[in-house]
Parts: C-alpha cells; structure tokens; sequence
C-alpha cells in the first residue's frame, strides 16, 4: 500500500527526508534482504528506485530555531528521529511516518501538526 501510493500518486509526491535517511537504509539493508526474501540485487534496485524520489537535505541546513523546537517536541520520544522532526518543522511540510509512538507522541504534542501527507489519488 504504501509503496502504491508512493509511485503512483497523481500528483506524484514530493518528498524530502534528512541525508540520515540514506544512512539508515544502508545500515538496515541486510535485514531488509532477509525479511524481503528476495534476491540482494532486487533490493538494491528497489532501493535506488525508492531513494531517487526523494529529496535528500543536509541537516546542517536546518535551522537552529527548528532544532530546538525538534529537542522540545522529542522530549520522551525516540531521539533518532530528531532530524526528521526539525526537517518537517523547518521545511513546514507533514511528517510521514509509519512510527506509531512516534506519531502517537507527536499528536499528543503538536495536535495541530499533520503527520502524513493529504491523500492521493492514483489517477
């Protein structure tokens, strides 16, 4: 489902992630082989194909105000995924995010900030 609507939104998505996105799918690539039971050459195409649409920022050009504003907001919550967090404060976007406590946390501290995307039609 998510990969649907992630190729095949009409519009197509605009997404942007922190550069530590490409960090974390390195590092969990072996696992993602395994849990996929496919072949590593396939994973890596999907991978490529799946990081092509996304813009990647370097975090050092997210603004300190969001990065405090990120600290605040992630205070009780998963640290790791402070970049995300200040990226989506300091670009004023959605975070889409398949983290339920993150998202959980997120809207008992930010309730009027969106977690995901408006839907998308496929057509």
């Amino acid at each position: 489902m998510v990969g649907d609507v992630f190729f095949n939104s009409r519009p197509p998505l605009v997404l942007f992630a922190p550069e530590l996105l490409r960090e974390e799918v390195a590092e969990h690539r072996s696992k993602l082989i395994k849990l996929s039971k496919r072949p590593s050459e396939v994973v890596l195409e999907l991978e490529r194909l799946t990081l092509s649409r996304i813009t990647f920022l370097n975090e050092g050009l997210i603004s300190a105000v969001s990065w405090a504003k990120a600290r605040e907001v992630m205070t009780d919550l998963d640290p790791d995924d402070e970049a995300y967090v200040a990226l989506a404060i300091h670009l004023d976007l959605p975070l889409w995010t398949g983290d339920k406590r993150l998202s959980k946390g997120l809207v008992a501290k930010e309730p009027s900030r969106p977690l995901r995307p408006p839907k998308c039609s496929r057509h």
